[in-house]
């Protein structure tokens, strides 16, 4: 949804800025909206790889414990 949002913000504020006269508060409105959503978007993207690194990180360890076996 967020990426949805910020194509549509860029594509409004382009189309503000086409249209004659321009829409200054139609680019004024859609220009935060896409900064924040482009902030929500790369925090999806680092969340995504820090819980990609923490699975490869626990399937590792699996399969350390796995190999080693105690000495009795």
């Amino acid at each position: 949804m967020t990426a949805v949002l910020c194509v549509f913000s860029m594509l409004c504020m382009r189309f503000a800025w086409m249209v004659r006269p321009r829409n200054h508060m139609l680019l004024t409105c859609h220009a935060p909206n896409e900064s924040v959503q482009l902030y929500q978007l790369s925090r999806w993207l680092r969340h995504q790889r820090n819980l990609q690194q923490k699975e490869d990180v626990a399937a590792s360890q699996i399969v350390t414990h796995s190999i080693s076996f105690p000495q009795a």
